[in-house]
């Protein structure tokens, strides 16, 4: 089924849908039959979500398993000026809401299984951009286990970081780590100090982003951040958890991007600066230890990184210049040399969440 929303007049539209097939003016339906706001039309996985205005007043509707549309319930004191679909995962709608008296934070929202009724999950979450622009929410959901999400919200006028393990039903702040990077004890006690970390996943496909897991490697999570009273970006380092976030370890004091290598079970990390650099750092322990190499003779100002497809990855490409004038350079780095033996039952953990 293709599903089209089709300009009409006066910035008026309708969500149209025609089969693949077939889509001719004579096989064209409409399954909602009034004008809806332009390009409010989303269509996800069981859910169609479109705006119709009402009075001068946007309202939300939502079609379930394609029948018909209803309004989405909201609660009671709702007066939303912008509605975000986040996620449809697992037969649930979790939707990010910015109230009439909200500039730069929206509240979340998870819904029943319809996605018509829905019930406040955490408020004041930092956002950037507007209703006009493509707007970012700070909310990261964790790859690899279903449920988890890390997001930063506004606590009298701080940001902090949060993380839920039961999709949202119940926040915490995160446990700085015991020591840093050099042994020395970390002295940070909940909630007057906490980790906090920058939660914005790269725009661009050949970089690593603030945050980084995999659905291949679960329970791990790199992020840049702080340890303090709130988020900055003022002596930002980088942590690495193993267990989902409930404890975490500080690996570099100074920003890095990490890529995975070979289904998590090494981890590359490449210094993020604007000089030119020759070495990369590889960990086969998930960041506990790491080894520097040297991966070019000259100095190379790094643009990108690329990694070959799939989630096996031994191969990467790292790209830029040797000077702002020089052409583009590619280097190929093949890992495969350094995997000397396949892996055995010696070489596994076995690690669950806490009860909480």
């Amino acid at each position: 089924m293709i599903h089209l929303e089709i300009t009409v007049s006066d910035g008026r539209s309708q969500y149209i849908t025609c089969k693949l097939q077939n889509c001719s003016d004579g096989n064209k339906s409409k399954p909602f039959p009034g004008f809806i706001i332009s390009n409010s039309l989303v269509v996800q996985d069981e859910y169609v979500f479109i705006q119709v205005s009402v009075s001068g007043q946007a309202v939300h509707y939502v079609s379930y398993k394609r029948n018909a549309f209803y309004p989405m319930k909201l609660p009671k004191y709702t007066l939303p000026k912008d509605l975000q679909i986040i996620s449809t995962d697992e037969n649930q709608v979790l939707a990010a809401i910015q109230d009439s008296h909200q500039n730069d934070s929206y509240n979340l929202y998870m819904s029943d299984y319809r996605g018509l009724f829905f019930t406040l999950m955490l408020e004041d979450v930092v956002s950037t951009g507007g209703p006009e622009d493509n707007v970012m929410i700070d909310l990261y959901e964790v790859a690899g286990i279903k449920g988890v999400f890390l997001s930063n919200k506004v606590v009298e006028n701080q940001v902090k970081t949060y993380i839920t393990y039961n999709k949202g039903r119940d926040w915490r702040l995160l446990q700085a780590p015991t020591t840093d990077l050099q042994g020395n004890k970390v002295y940070c006690e909940q909630p007057y100090c906490s980790l906090h970390l920058h939660l914005h996943v790269s725009e661009n496909p050949y970089a690593s982003g603030n945050i980084v897991s995999k659905d291949t490697a679960p329970g791990v999570i790199i992020a840049s951040g702080v340890v303090g009273p709130e988020l900055s970006s003022v002596n930002v380092s980088i942590f690495i958890t193993s267990d989902a976030g409930n404890t975490w370890r500080e690996v570099f004091q100074e920003e890095f991007s990490v890529f995975f290598l070979n289904q998590g079970g090494s981890l590359v990390a490449i210094r993020h600066t604007p000089l030119p650099i020759r070495h990369i750092w590889l960990s086969f322990d998930e960041g506990r230890n790491w080894d520097k190499y040297s991966f070019t003779s000259s100095p190379l100002y790094v643009d990108g990184v690329l990694g070959e497809p799939g989630e096996d990855i031994l191969i990467m490409t790292i790209f830029g210049h040797f000077s702002h004038r020089s052409e583009w350079q590619l280097l190929k780095i093949d890992f495969w040399p350094i995997f000397e033996r396949r892996c055995t039952s010696e070489d596994y953990i076995t690690w669950q969440l806490h009860n909480e």
